[in-house]
Parts: C-alpha cells; sequence; structure tokens
C-alpha cells in the first residue's frame, strides 16, 4: 500500500488525501472557466470562477467534516477534540459535504445575483470530479475498506487484518467520480433545462453509493441497521429521493 504521507518539509507533513482535495478543486475550477459561461449563461472569468469557487470549498469541507464528526466519528471527537481540524488526516462524509455545496449554491446565487438552477448544473458537472481526488485519497490512505472476498482484484489493507477485501474506494472512485462525470459531461454539450444535470447527479451519486455499499465494510463504530443496510445506505435514500422528486419537479415546472 501507499504511505498516506506524500512527503514532509521541515518536520511538516504533506498527506495524499489533503493535497488530492487541492487537486480537486483545481479540476473542478477549470471545469468552472470551460462550461461556466455556458450554463450560467453568463461570460465567466477566471475571477468569477474563482470567487465562486471559494464558498464551494467551505462549504464542503466544513459540511462533510461536520457529519463525518457527528455521525461516524462522535469516540475520536470525545478522546481528541482537535481531530476536526486535522482534515488532512482524512475523515469527510459525501452527504455532509453535499448538504454543504447545497448551502454554497444559494449564497452564490444571491450573492452574484445568478439563477440558483444553473449555478446548481456547474457545480454538479465538477462535483464528481472532486469526488474521484476524494476516493483515491481513501485508497492510499486505506480507509474505507470493503468486505472479505476472494476476488483477484481484492487488496489486504493495513489495520483490516490478513484477508483480501474489495478495494470499495476505487469503486466509487470509478461510479461516482469518473462514470457521472462522463454522463454529466455528454448531457452539458447541448443546452438542457437548467437544474437537469443537478437532479441526475443527485440520483445517480445515491444509486452509485447504496450499491457499493454491499462491497464495502460498515464502519466498526456504525455496523449495520435495518435489513442490513450500512450508514452510507440510509443517508443515501432521502438523497436519492429528493433527486427524484427534483426531476418530477423540473419536468412539471417546464411542462407548464
Amino acid at each position: 500500500m501507499f504511505d498516506p504521507v506524500a512527503f514532509s518539509i521541515f518536520g511538516l507533513k504533506f498527506h495524499w488525501y489533503g493535497l488530492l482535495w487541492v487537486v480537486g478543486f483545481a479540476l473542478a475550477y477549470q471545469v468552472f472557466r470551460r462550461f461556466g459561461s455556458r450554463l450560467l449563461a453568463q461570460k465567466v472569468d477566471a475571477d468569477l470562477a474563482g470567487n465562486l469557487m471559494l464558498p464551494l470549498i467551505i462549504g464542503s469541507v466544513i459540511g462533510g467534516r461536520l457529519m463525518y464528526a457527528a455521525v461516524y466519528g462522535q469516540q475520536i471527537v470525545l478522546q481528541d477534540p482537535w481531530w476536526v481540524l486535522r482534515i488532512y488526516e482524512g475523515g469527510m462524509s459525501f452527504h455532509g459535504g453535499v448538504l454543504g455545496v447545497v448551502v454554497a449554491i444559494f449564497w452564490i446565487a444571491r450573492r452574484y445575483k445568478l439563477e440558483v438552477l444553473r449555478v446548481a448544473d456547474l457545480v454538479s458537472l465538477a462535483a464528481p470530479l472532486g469526488m474521484v481526488c476524494g476516493r483515491l485519497g481513501n485508497y492510499i490512505n486505506g480507509e474505507l475498506w470493503g468486505r472479505v472476498t476472494d476476488v483477484p482484484w481484492g487488496q489486504v489493507f493495513p489495520g483490516a487484518g490478513t484477508e483480501p477485501r474489495h478495494p470499495s474506494q476505487l469503486y466509487e472512485l470509478v461510479g461516482e467520480g469518473l462514470l457521472m462525470f462522463v454522463v454529466l459531461y455528454w448531457l452539458a454539450q447541448k443546452p438542457r433545462m437548467p437544474g437537469i444535470l443537478c437532479g441526475i447527479f443527485l440520483v445517480g451519486s445515491s444509486l452509485v453509493r447504496f450499491g457499493v455499499e454491499f462491497f464495502r465494510e460498515a464502519d466498526v463504530q456504525m455496523g449495520y441497521f435495518w435489513f442490513g443496510l450500512s450508514t452510507g445506505q440510509i443517508l443515501s435514500v432521502p438523497m436519492l429521493i429528493a433527486g427524484i422528486a427534483f426531476l418530477i419537479w423540473l419536468r412539471s415546472r417546464n411542462a407548464v
């Protein structure tokens, strides 16, 4: 497995997880520059793209970290409250990040007088690239591993025993990241009703996450719930319902 620490300078350790988050936001910025003018229906220069990125970074980081701490990391926080600030060590909630980004989207739309649905589409197009970087960071950290398996590509993760496990981080990287980006990128090539990319992102990401959870080991502190569902699957259900309801609303709105 990889060393979670990419390099050290004067004793300060730089983790791959944190560096990949930076790469993810850099890729999102490029998406904003290339597709911003088309999806927002107004010119998006370098300055505006950068201004749009900042609240999204803040929202995703705060939302993702706080939900992870509240749902998965309660014991860690009780033992070490400062852990919440050490984001570079890993521990972010996808669903919490989505909620944080939603808040940021509404703030951006109001601050820059943009249409909320158009901002949501632009953010949804960029989000899968962030997922690619985030899941790659999870894989390098050797965290969020999968269940024990006998498939040829099973891997032994440090701290997870001696049996091979599904590299579920890579499954999510491909599904929530690469696959979702390809689909949304294809849709973004032609004019669409505002909001459609966001709706598809919500539905697609929640379905992928729900499915991958069958191969992912549940967090020790959480275990499984009704019908053997994991916490990730339970959190994906409201997101799926919201995405479907949102798409239905969009269709009825444009049919009037």
